[in-house]
């Protein structure tokens, strides 16, 4: 059996792959910033606004740089990474067999071509709209499930977690 499908990608799609798997990231940092919070209050009713309030205020301040990072200009920089890499047209195409997948990119630009076995990837992320491909640790894919032109999405979790076992994550509600 052979799933094919194919999309181009667009900048709410980057912002799908970061909110994915950046949800450990931003509970620590909202954690964060309410512990600096709460000690930058403790501080001020106790009456010790020394260094410790100088720390509390550095500590909220780098929590909300570190979380506009990740989640605003981060997700940006990728998406104009890949148009200039790929142009903003690019069609990515992928070709999904028993035992692998194969990625293609097709733009003006010139064209990509991977192929990789499910027990390889370092891990795949399913969510109700997406399959994230993490073939690396660092390189990841976007797949809409909308794009599939020959098979079903549960075709293809089947064969995902059959080969893929431990490393496919299901985030679906």
């Amino acid at each position: 059996m052979v799933i094919k499908s194919e999309n181009n990608v667009k900048q709410e799609d980057i912002n799908a792959l970061i909110s994915c798997n950046a949800s450990k990231v931003r509970f620590m940092l909202i954690l964060l910033t309410v512990t600096f919070t709460a000690f930058l209050l403790f501080c001020m009713i106790v009456g010790n606004t020394g260094k410790n309030l100088g720390y509390c205020i550095a500590g909220i301040i780098w929590c909300v740089v570190i979380y506009a990072y990740v989640f605003f200009i981060n997700p940006k920089a990728v998406y104009r990474s890949f148009k200039r890499r790929y142009t903003e047209n690019a069609i990515v195409k992928y070709e999904f067999t028993a035992k692998s997948a194969a990625i293609k990119v097709e733009s003006e630009n010139g064209k990509f071509d991977k192929r990789k076995n499910y027990r390889d990837m370092f891990r795949i992320y399913e969510t109700p709209e997406y399959y994230f491909f993490y073939v690396k640790r660092n390189e990841s894919y976007i797949m809409k499930k909308s794009g599939l032109k020959q098979g079903t999405a549960s075709e293809l979790s089947e064969i995902i977690l059959k080969e893929a076992q431990n490393r496919f994550v299901r985030k679906v509600k």
